[in-house]
């Protein structure tokens, strides 16, 4: 029995639709262990970094330990109460993460006991500090064996961790080609079908085949954006590591060092000495600083957003008193209005309007009395809010160094800083959809606008000038 051409093609349509049918569930299947592979990649990650944090807590701990029997100082000591309680709960948060990896455990077990005998002999090291042989036996005694072994099985519980994670990326990626494969090749038999049925529906065809093209070409920029975010998460997981582990310890020593210098040999050292030494602290100071700041803005970036509504006046209020606690000499005219409510993550929003505020607070220091005024211009398609002082202001023709980071257009000796509160500020702004600029004038204030929405919009503002 032959089929006529109208069978053919309806037949054509039918085997088409059976094809996608079984690619919808294949693909489904697919997804949900591409998802299942995810969720275990990140939660290899998530050991890892827990396992780099017990690394540098071991480091708190151990620099903690030698600068309270080097200086006793309470800094110290605290420093090490601190990172022994972090170890702990480090530990604690660690425990889960493993619980799938028997040896793992064990190792696990073994370092608490590891752990529980070094803070034994450390809390007995430091209470005895006074006995001229403390130092040596901290260096000699069973303080360093266990320090050793502690971070022997870290590493070797972390290369383990290495070793799952590639383990389990390598399956993600082959799961992530294979299910493109089946995509793009059922893709293609269901097109060459609907293409035998092109004499009466030529047009839909021609579409079909335009809208699978577009779809082939987001997949692959997805997969590029994809690749391109990796490779940034995996560089600023090396870096955070490098900021937490090869400069605070160093700095740490250096100031730690430089203290027991200045007390143990103040008698040896003239004025200039002295200040020297005052210099490198400082610097050290400034440096520990300027890490701290490098985190927080990375911390900023990779936090995940929590949408709720959000009192901007209230949040400035709160931002508002904490810097007249400080300084509670300073005349300055806080203007804020009754509420200012919009949608977004509460805790970036304050922190961006601790920046804000505290650069206009900072930048008004040398005005008899200065005005700070946080309010909301609705002069275009969506409202702009803005932080508005009568402090030194800048010049207009450097405006788009303002938000990038460790940028300054004042000298730190005028007004102190890391040049990372308005890159922090211009990062929140962008996490929620917005855009931020500046408007200022050398001597005569500054004002800062910013959108919060959906996507960046263009804000008209002729009429706005800063104070």
């Amino acid at each position: 029995m032959r089929l006529s051409l109208e069978q053919k093609t309806l037949l054509g349509f039918f085997i088409a639709l059976m094809i996608l049918l079984i690619i919808s569930m294949t693909s489904i299947h697919f997804v949900h262990r591409q998802n299942m592979n995810e969720r275990w990649v990140e939660h290899t990650q998530l050991a890892m970094e827990t396992l780099q944090a017990c690394r540098v807590a071991q480091l708190e701990v151990e620099a903690g330990m030698q600068g309270f029997v080097l200086s006793g100082n309470v800094r110290s000591w605290s420093l090490y109460q601190e990172g022994a309680a972090r170890f702990q709960k480090l530990f604690d948060l660690l425990d889960p993460l493993i619980s799938d990896d028997a040896a793992q455990e064990a190792r696990l077990s073994a370092l608490r006991q590891l752990l529980a005998e070094w803070i034994h002999h450390a809390d007995h090291a430091m209470i005895h500090r006074s006995q001229k042989s403390t130092a040596q036996d901290i260096a000699a005694g069973p303080l360093t064996t266990l320090s050793v072994s502690i971070h022997r099985i870290i590493e070797e519980m972390w290369e383990e961790e290495k070793s799952l994670l590639a383990e389990r990326a390598a399956l993600e990626a082959r799961s992530s080609q294979f299910l493109t494969a089946i995509i793009v090749f059922g893709s293609l038999i269901a097109i060459a079908l609907v293409g035998l049925a092109s004499v009466f529906i030529h047009r839909d065809i021609h579409a079909r085949q335009r809208a699978e093209a577009k779809l082939r070409q987001n997949e692959e920029r997805l997969l590029r954006q994809t690749q391109e975010l990796q490779a940034v998460n995996t560089e600023l997981e090396s870096f955070s590591y490098s900021v937490s582990h090869d400069l605070r310890a160093p700095l740490r020593g250096i100031e730690g060092f430089s203290q027991v210098i200045q007390e143990n040999y103040q008698d040896r050292l003239d004025a200039q000495g002295q200040a020297y030494f005052d210099r490198v602290r400082a610097a050290t100071r400034r440096m520990g600083q300027m890490i701290d700041d490098i985190l927080n803005l990375s911390r900023i970036t990779r936090k995940p957003m929590r949408r709720e509504t959000v009192d901007l006046a209230a949040l400035g209020r709160a931002a508002a008193e904490e810097l007249q606690r400080s300084d509670p000499q300073r005349r300055v005219a806080w203007r804020f209005p009754d509420s200012l409510i919009v949608e977004g993550d509460a805790h970036l929003l304050g922190i961006m309007l601790q920046n804000l505020l505290g650069n206009a607070w900072k930048f008004t220091g040398k005005k008899a009395e200065g005005i700070i005024e946080l309010g909301r211009h609705d002069g275009g398609d969506a409202p702009a809010y803005f932080v508005r002082d009568n402090g030194a202001g800048f010049d207009m023709a450097y405006q788009e160094k303002l938000f990038e980071a460790f940028q300054r257009l004042h000298a730190a000796a005028d007004f102190p800083g890391t040049g990372i509160g308005l890159a922090t500020v211009q990062r929140i702004v962008r996490r929620h959809g917005g855009h931020i600029w500046a408007r200022g004038a050398v001597d005569e204030g500054a004002a800062f606008y910013f959108t919060l929405s959906s996507s960046p919009l263009a804000i008209s503002l002729e009429g706005a000038k800063p104070l």
